[in-house]
């Protein structure tokens, strides 16, 4: 299993995700502060890491400013920022600086599994429950307008289709009018595009969500365990 270093200046934070991750068979080093994990990196007796859980917001030295001296130390290893900030902002400022994913607190342990699976590289199962829809979308930082389907949405992950490729790693936005309207709350997801295929002249582009608050992941799953459907196509077709 993987060697895990986490970092968080809250105490009860860090014996929470040490409770988390051991559960999950990893071995966790612990950290209170940016300086320590620099400190940690650069004890030659200790092995490497394979990941990173790096609170965003730590006196002395917060996540984003230690960044460069984990890239510097470990450039390999994978980081993924934690915070209570989901302000737009901070994940971009916290992925720029060299992070891999954003995961906004509270934490639910099941997030937490599938990130480690993505991030690992130890493959993914779809645990959750999924809604299977047609939404209209916007994809913000266009500089023209284009139509994009939503056709899969998650707690994890949505699904869309274009007629232009997107490429694997990048930051996208997405806004869905009639996802919004379901879901009672103004939301512009904030993703990470994992997979790009191509089926005759369409692209299907699997994003998997970043800096997506719980509360938000709760009402998609609510509706997944509903069976809620979305369908734009049959308003346009009326």
């Amino acid at each position: 299993m993987a060697r895990i270093l986490v970092a968080d200046d809250i105490q009860d934070m860090r014996v929470l995700l040490t409770a988390i991750l051991q559960k999950f068979g990893h071995t966790v080093v612990e950290a209170s502060s940016g300086r320590g994990v620099v400190k940690i990196l650069k004890n030659e007796d200790e092995e490497d890491f394979d990941l990173i859980l790096l609170d965003v917001n730590m006196p002395e030295l917060s996540g984003i400013e230690a960044m460069a001296k984990i890239k510097e130390l470990s450039p390999d290893v994978k980081v993924c920022f934690i915070s209570g900030d989901r302000d737009k902002k901070t994940v971009l400022s916290a992925l720029s600086s060299g992070g891999h994913d954003y995961i906004v607190k509270p934490i639910d342990p099941a997030i937490l599994q599938e990130k480690l699976k993505k991030l690992l590289g130890t493959g993914s199962t779809e645990d959750f429950a999924v809604v299977k829809l047609r939404a209209k979308a916007e994809l913000l930082g266009l500089p023209m307008p284009i139509d994009f389907w939503v056709t899969e949405l998650s707690e994890v992950h949505l699904t869309f289709e274009s007629v232009i490729p997107f490429e694997e790693g990048g930051l996208i936005e997405i806004k869905a009018k009639s996802i919004n309207e379901v879901v009672g709350e103004e939301i512009v997801f904030s993703c990470q595009s994992e997979s790009v295929k191509k089926n005759k002249d369409k692209y299907f582009v699997r994003c998997s969500f970043v800096g997506v608050h719980e509360n938000i992941r709760k009402k998609i799953r609510s509706l997944a365990m509903k069976g809620t459907k979305i369908d734009d196509t049959v308003e346009e077709a009326s």
